[in-house]
């Protein structure tokens, strides 16, 4: 069998700004420290090391997902995101939008400049009437234009 891509996923751990039932950070599991996550999301030599040898195993594809809202942290993104383009990996990120939306455009194209793919979770628990639909597509044309 041969696969045209393999991803590897990164279950995050954040903290999110939502609260949806299914999410495994309402699962009693223990959330993150908040005092903690300078060191939890710093980039360091173990990850750095660990994304150069997923491209020796032929994974192609790094999807930062679940447990939380990823770019509450942009700057870790950022750097996360040059990290993997470093390492010929594609960076996708899934996010519910909302930090997204409250950006600029320039906030907003510096935030995705090395990001591959932008999921963006659409369902009940984030939309509770037309105006969020209606802020959800203007954020994807958003991230279109760049």
């Amino acid at each position: 069998m041969n696969y045209k891509t393999r991803i590897y996923f990164i279950p995050t751990k954040f903290i999110c700004n939502a609260d949806c039932s299914f999410c495994c950070t309402n699962m009693d599991l223990g959330k993150p420290n908040f005092d903690a996550l300078p060191d939890f999301i710093k980039i360091d030599s173990n990850l750095i090391n660990t994304l150069s040898k997923l491209k020796n195993i032929c994974i192609d594809e790094i999807e930062i997902t679940g447990g939380g809202e990823p770019f509450l942290f942009p700057d870790f993104i950022k750097r996360f995101e040059k990290e993997c383009k470093k390492n010929g990996l594609i960076c996708n990120v899934t996010t519910n939008g909302h930090p997204l939306m409250k950006m600029g455009d320039d906030e907003l194209k510096d935030v995705l400049k090395d990001v591959a793919m932008v999921s963006v979770s659409f369902d009940k628990y984030k939309i509770k009437d037309m105006e969020d639909v209606e802020n959800y597509f203007k954020l994807i044309r958003r991230i279109k234009k760049f």
